[in-house]
């Protein structure tokens, strides 16, 4: 590990991830006391799918402070993430995987810290260290306006979609600032299959699987015809709806509160005042899971 605690090459992937100064400086305290060390008996277990996972809880549990929160906004969990990055970029060369979907995968450090910022006040690093995971592993890739994910299909999700247990599947995650017009959802699921056969011939899938808010049947009704969630949504078939889930809450209003008080929720977008109605109606949103045959891409 102790290779990837270097200052330079830290503030050299940060600033082109656009990463705000005064995060990088104390990322860099981290960096250059060395603190970051602690976690070295965890680093290797990083790259591996199998132990991403626990690997990243037990780093958690290196930096968690009072009520298991991470001390010092996760910096110092972020400053550990940031140096495995480094060696994720010498796996991503290995294989001849260009630079800008390295970038544009590890942009996440930054989508992370802005959405934290807009739901309390305040950018930090906790939650996603049991996400970020998957990009420093290779289980996830950004292509254009979206993430896949290399997925196996468990029993639960098996039945729902009518599709075998065990089956291999491309799972579609939707960041924040996603793009969801026509041309760049096609572009995006072009570079996906491009860049699955290029880089991995021998994962074998037939379906793009997504399990997201952004699918609930509940938008159709209150979103125009031209918008751009519902143009996502036409690409998918909707197979299972969980109308009581409110994990669109976060993502609609910013709010950290499941079960708000609707009548206080913002009103600043379209999105916000249609849903909001529906609420304050007694309708739900939810959240649902669809998928498509990867022979249905556009050409």
């Amino acid at each position: 590990m102790k290779e990837y605690i270097s200052a330079d090459r830290i503030r050299e992937l940060c600033e082109k991830l656009e990463m705000p100064a005064k995060i990088i400086s104390t990322v860099l305290c981290y960096i250059k006391s060395e603190e970051a060390l602690i976690a070295k008996q965890y680093f290797e277990g990083l790259f591996n799918p199998e132990t991403a996972g626990n690997a990243a809880k037990e780093i958690g549990k290196l930096f968690a402070g009072e009520n298991d929160k991470l001390k010092d906004d996760g910096f110092g969990a972020l400053a550990v993430f940031l140096a495995a990055a480094l060696k994720t970029k010498e796996m991503y060369e290995s294989l001849g995987i260009d630079d800008l979907v390295f970038y544009d995968t590890m942009s996440w450090f930054v989508t992370d810290l802005k959405d934290n910022a807009s739901l309390y006040g305040k950018p930090f690093f906790s939650g996603g260290i049991l996400w970020y995971y998957r990009h420093i592993c290779m289980s996830l890739f950004k292509l254009g306006s979206l993430e896949y994910e290399f997925m196996t299909l468990d029993n639960e999700y098996a039945q729902i979609c009518s599709l075998k247990e065990g089956e291999s599947v491309l799972s579609v995650h939707i960041p924040t600032d996603a793009d969801l017009s026509r041309l760049e959802l096609d572009k995006s699921y072009q570079k996906a299959l491009s860049f699955f056969e290029r880089y991995y011939p021998s994962y074998e899938y037939n379906v793009f699987f997504c399990s997201s808010w952004l699918l609930s049947p509940a938008l159709i009704d209150l979103l125009p015809s031209h918008s751009r969630i519902l143009e996502f949504q036409k690409d998918y078939k909707v197979v299972h709806v969980d109308n009581e889930n409110t994990e669109f809450m976060a993502r609609v209003f910013a709010t950290k509160d499941k079960n708000p008080d609707y009548h206080t929720l913002p009103e600043n977008t379209t999105l916000q005042k249609v849903i909001k109605k529906r609420l304050l109606q007694g309708g739900k949103i939810g959240w649902a899971t669809g998928f498509f045959d990867k022979n249905a891409i556009r050409d």
